[in-house]
């Protein structure tokens, strides 16, 4: 929620966006990001509502649902990201126990993975950490 929160105090439009996403998903990074991430990468996603660019922010990128998946602003001293790259095994397990599965029209339903589809690699977390790493470690350059 905190990008959301973020984008909308920036004068973003918050908004439900065409498709839920749930689970493991590209995200590919726009040409005119500012961030130093692979060119593609996966990603896990929990979201129902998207947002808009806020004026003079950078996009991060996009996955094939949302095509906004996150903003730089403030020359990198601001990150709203709609993907989550923090999440953890555990973290993701306590989601899919107490969470509210997201409602789809069937052809929504390609970006809806289920617990079994979300829990089959559990090396998707590991790779998860760099990613995070790196963009924290850039952050905090800007800060």
């Amino acid at each position: 929620m905190g990008a959301h929160w973020v984008a909308q105090a920036l004068g973003s439009v918050v908004a439900p966006g065409t498709y839920p996403e749930t689970g493991w998903h590209t995200v590919n990074l726009a040409p005119e990001s500012s961030l130093d991430l692979p060119e593609s990468f996966s990603a896990f996603m929990w979201h129902r509502y998207v947002f808009s660019l806020p004026d003079d922010a950078f996009p991060l990128g996009g996955s094939e649902a949302s095509p906004l998946q996150g903003f730089t602003w403030d020359r990198d001293r601001v990150i709203g990201l709609l993907c989550h790259l923090e999440a953890t095994a555990a973290s993701v397990k306590q989601l899919l126990d107490t969470a509210e599965w997201p409602s789809a029209s069937p052809a929504a339903n390609r970006y809806i993975q289920d617990a079994t589809q979300i829990l089959e690699d559990p090396n998707r977390f590991t790779r998860l950490a760099p990613q995070l790493d790196r963009l924290m470690s850039q952050w905090l350059k800007a800060a």
